[in-house]
């Protein structure tokens, strides 16, 4: 906000409507929060504050209905149908839910790593790529980097290239991770359109580090929800 003012050159001054789209916002305890917070930075006396996946239908639609689906460390889907009634799947937070998330996509990496260790999974090439980019000579080393980390969701998240990586390259354990992923994402997509009564086709915006910066998970989440029709 103050960077907005900044570049208009407009000294910090109390507005007259405000609408912030943040993630993990529509919980009223949330809300509370941060209208609390933001009267007290700038006051504003319009204050609207809303998901992070209700601007996307605006700015990839023309329709101003249908459905959003996020997916980056985190992920999330929520839509609105032309009625106005919304509905919303996922969004849980990594430990209950985020899946088919760049978190779910490295812990699941993470697995397969510790499972081949162990002798009771298949062999990866997530391992070495892995082990490479933490600095680990040994899976063993893995443990202090993970659960030592001052913030391992992100760390765990940053793994998720690496899986589309060797997917791409062919690896049967990455290319299952990415399969599942764009089947718990397709799932997300299903519950909001069925919750709304949406028939096809309707506008999917889809959103997200991970799921716009990945054509092989585009296509797999593509190829999936053809297949649910």
């Amino acid at each position: 906000i103050a960077g907005a003012f900044a570049d208009a050159t407009i000294d910090l001054q109390p507005i007259s409507s405000c609408c912030l789209a943040l993630a993990g916002s529509d919980r009223a305890a949330d809300q509370d929060q941060i209208q609390h917070w933001i009267q007290q930075f700038i006051p504003a006396n319009h204050l609207h504050i809303v998901n992070d996946a209700v601007p996307l239908l605006t700015a990839g639609t023309t329709k101003q209905w249908g459905v959003a689906l996020i997916a980056g460390t985190g992920s999330f889907c929520w839509g609105r149908n032309q009625q106005g009634q919304t509905a919303r799947s996922g969004g849980w937070g990594y430990l209950m839910g985020d899946e088919g998330s760049g978190f779910a996509l490295g812990q699941s990496a993470l697995q397969s790593l510790t499972q081949e260790a162990d002798g009771r999974g298949q062999p990866t090439t997530l391992t070495s790529q892995i082990l490479t980019t933490l600095k680990c000579q040994q899976p063993e080393k893995l443990v202090p980097k993970v659960y030592g980390n001052s913030d391992p969701r992100t760390l765990i998240a940053d793994l998720a290239p690496i899986v589309l990586k060797e997917a791409t390259a062919g690896d049967p354990l990455a290319l299952k991770i990415v399969q599942d992923a764009a089947g718990s994402l397709a799932a997300m997509v299903e519950s909001v359109a069925q919750q709304l009564g949406l028939d096809d086709p309707f506008p999917l915006v889809l959103a997200g580090s991970l799921l716009t910066g990945s054509p092989l998970l585009q296509g797999k989440l593509e190829a999936q929800l053809q297949n649910r029709e």
